[in-house]
């Protein structure tokens, strides 16, 4: 006897589960967390970041000896400590060990003599996620990529206290071409007219210019003023719809589970900012998914593809804008 379509549907219903609420459920996120707890959970979805930082806290050091008791060896190191180099250790057992939670960083003249470890692991951090500007961040919560929700409310404190500036490029917005660059334009400019004028007729130049660039148009999309920057804390809702996508469960499955999740579990805020992905209509489904990728991608990826644009430089834009 066939099975119509809507006892199908009961029977994967009944066998499909969602991922754990961490990944998904962002309700509970408030207007002074959602920064950090943005910035860190798209960095926990590029495989980029996870993989280099996992690498990293994998790679070895030579062991570290603390020579207290060992006067003799005081006038040649200072601080206390040196480098066995027969003997070696992994960067995560260094954290766990010494620093568990984390590394506080500031300028280097902070840094004491006795924080020879600190020092260490800030000269030894990798470089693509310091061009990315998850320095502070990674060093400051090293239980990444465990998921926010999951952090120990210590972590969680010290990760929103983070800094949310990132590492500069030494790219220039706007400069003078160097005589054998071929992407740079002739341009004439009368000097004797007055200076809003030439900035007036410099702008409408410019905007032409843009439209010829798809590469800009894309980055363009998520800048938005007014009412629609408000929305922004909409990138958890596309990042929940992209994880629970990526799980494998279609979307009338997802939604019918995200309405009794919702109805069962009530977030611990008085007013939710980050609403759980339901929609009315697939499309919505997939474009969230959609944007959540392009976000990632636009966030972090663009590093490894050796055309690095400082856009964490702008978590201001992407994150920071719409607390009002």
């Amino acid at each position: 006897m066939p099975i119509n379509k809507k006892h199908k549907r009961k029977a994967i219903r009944a066998a499909v589960t969602l991922p754990d609420p961490v990944e998904w459920d962002f309700r509970s996120v408030t207007a002074e967390t959602f920064p950090a707890v943005a910035i860190y959970e798209y960095a926990r979805s590029s495989k980029l970041v996870t993989d280099t930082w996992d690498a990293w806290q994998h790679s070895t050091l030579p062991a570290l000896v603390c020579l207290a008791g060992i006067p003799d060896f005081a006038h040649d190191c200072p601080s206390g400590y040196t480098w066995d180099e027969k003997k070696t250790q992994t960067i995560k057992s260094i954290f766990d060990k010494h620093c568990p939670d984390g590394i506080p960083l500031g300028p280097r003249s902070e840094l004491a003599p006795q924080d020879v470890i600190h020092e260490q692991l800030v000269n030894l951090f990798p470089s693509q996620l310091s061009a990315l500007g998850l320095t502070h961040m990674l060093l400051s919560v090293p239980q990444f990529p465990a998921p926010y929700f999951k952090l120990s409310e210590t972590a969680q404190a010290r990760l929103n206290k983070v800094p949310l500036q990132i590492a500069e490029s030494k790219q220039v917005a706007f400069r003078e071409a160097d005589p054998w660059e071929n992407s740079c334009h002739r341009v004439f400019v009368d000097w004797s007219c007055e200076l809003p004028a030439i900035k007036n007729d410099f702008g409408l130049w410019l905007e032409q210019k843009l439209k010829q660039q798809p590469d800009l148009k894309q980055q363009r999309k998520y800048k938005r003023t007014g009412k629609a920057a408000q929305s922004k804390y909409e990138y958890l809702k596309w990042l929940a719809a992209f994880r629970i996508k990526n799980a494998g469960i279609p979307f009338d499955v997802a939604q019918s589970l995200l309405v009794a999740a919702r109805a069962k579990h009530k977030p611990r805020v008085a007013q939710v900012l980050c609403e759980l992905p339901i929609f009315s209509q697939a499309p919505n489904w997939t474009d969230s998914h959609k944007k959540a990728a392009q976000l990632i991608e636009q966030m972090f990826n663009t590093v490894q593809h050796g055309n690095f644009t400082p856009t964490l430089a702008v978590p201001s834009e992407l994150f920071l804008s719409s607390h009002k």
